[in-house]
């Protein structure tokens, strides 16, 4: 979607695409090796009983919903920018109370981030994300962390729809210059 007076485009993400970050890997498979140990657990001791593992497994569904789609949907792009919302953690929404208070789209439940002066962009498909046309990409630049802070950091964004097009505009349309 382009708005003509920013030159400003809205990339869509696939977030399915985000279980294949770092940190949901690692969490998933603690979570799958759990599941493994209470199912084995539970067979042995009384095979008919398996209330105790189902819950188990609807809460590791739940919270592997919430990891996944907790992701941005979308890139807001403009050729100096790139901006994004991701949605707090199930953990931080728990431990904060704000589950009591109810779900909802306030900014107590999203971040937004936008990254400026950007150093560096890397366009990388991992050969699952081929085979769905999809892929990620690597972003650094500066982020403000404060009111007259700034920070770099690298941020690594799942789910790039249509990767090859997509990534080739983008190259065209950011046009990092040479340091």
């Amino acid at each position: 979607m382009e708005n003509e007076k920013h030159h400003c485009y809205e990339v869509e993400l696939n977030r399915l695409f985000n279980i294949q970050s770092k940190e949901n890997v690692i969490y998933f498979t603690v979570w799958v090796i759990a599941c493994v140990i209470c199912i084995g657990s539970n067979i042995g001791k009384n095979p008919a009983d398996i209330r105790g593992v189902l819950i188990f497994l609807g809460g590791w569904l739940a919270v592997l919903f919430v990891r996944v789609f907790s992701a941005p949907k979308c890139l807001d792009v403009t050729s100096e920018t790139v901006k994004f919302q991701k949605r707090t953690g199930l953990l931080r929404l728990l431990t904060r109370g704000y589950v009591m208070k109810g779900v909802g789209n306030g900014p107590q439940y999203t971040e937004t981030v936008t990254v400026y002066h950007i150093k560096s962009i890397e366009y990388l498909q991992t050969p699952f994300e081929k085979k769905f046309s999809c892929g990620h990409i690597r972003i650094c630049g500066d982020v403000n962390t404060g009111p007259k802070e700034k920070e770099e950091r690298t941020f690594v964004i799942y789910g790039l729809k249509d990767f090859e097009n997509t990534s080739a505009w983008m190259k065209d349309f950011i046009g990092l210059k040479a340091e």
